[in-house]
């Protein structure tokens, strides 16, 4: 696979991944402070 068509795989991943746990912590945090 050329390297151009892996970087923007990775950062997708990447992205993807941060905004998993973003979505994760405010959904905890939320959690806390309504309940």
């Amino acid at each position: 696979m050329p390297a151009i068509l892996v970087a923007p795989r990775l950062r997708y991943i990447t992205i993807r991944r941060f905004l998993v746990f973003c979505a994760r912590f405010s959904c905890n945090y939320f959690h806390k402070v309504l309940f």
